[in-house]
């Protein structure tokens, strides 16, 4: 069970640290760690609420994140997708901030079938992640940031240590 925690919390910190990748420079800046599990909740057989706690320092403007949401999938099949809810970090924040993210399980896919490609970094490294989120930073206007094709594996080894 520890392996799976593991494995599902590295998908999560791979999301988070994709929002914070996502090509913005002050979105750069926002330095994030210590993603801990602090309860995990299963919602009937498609569905599991996660929630978490990351240290986040963000040095810049003030920032909103929202309608965070990723699709997964592995080996060209649709294995689930994650939303999250939105974070705000207050200007100068350095912290621990609360993260609460849902994973449904694409109807193509069983529980099973999640549970043994996130078990395995193989093949959780093989999985691909199309983001999407709404990025606000200080009064400006928030900007709609898409990212296709994401590769878990080349994220975890650039951003994860």
């Amino acid at each position: 069970m520890e392996m799976k925690k593991h494995r599902f919390q590295l998908l999560v910190i791979i999301l988070i640290s994709a929002v914070f990748m996502s090509g913005c420079t002050a979105i750069l800046k926002v330095n994030v760690s210590d993603i801990k599990i602090e309860k995990v909740s299963p919602k009937g057989l498609r569905s599991i609420d996660v929630g978490m706690s990351a240290m986040i320092e963000n040095p810049g403007a003030k920032m909103s994140i929202s309608n965070i949401a990723a699709l997964i999938s592995y080996e060209g099949k649709d294995i689930g997708t994650i939303t999250a809810e939105p974070i705000e970090l207050a200007r100068k924040f350095s912290g621990r901030c609360p993260v609460n993210v849902n994973m449904t399980v694409a109807d193509a896919a069983s529980v099973w079938d999640v549970v043994k490609i996130v078990s395995s970094k193989e093949k959780s490294d093989a999985c691909i992640v199309d983001l999407t989120f709404i990025y606000k930073q200080g009064s400006g206007a928030p900007m709609t940031i898409r990212r296709k094709g994401l590769k878990v594996g080349d994220l975890t080894k650039s951003t994860v240590k």
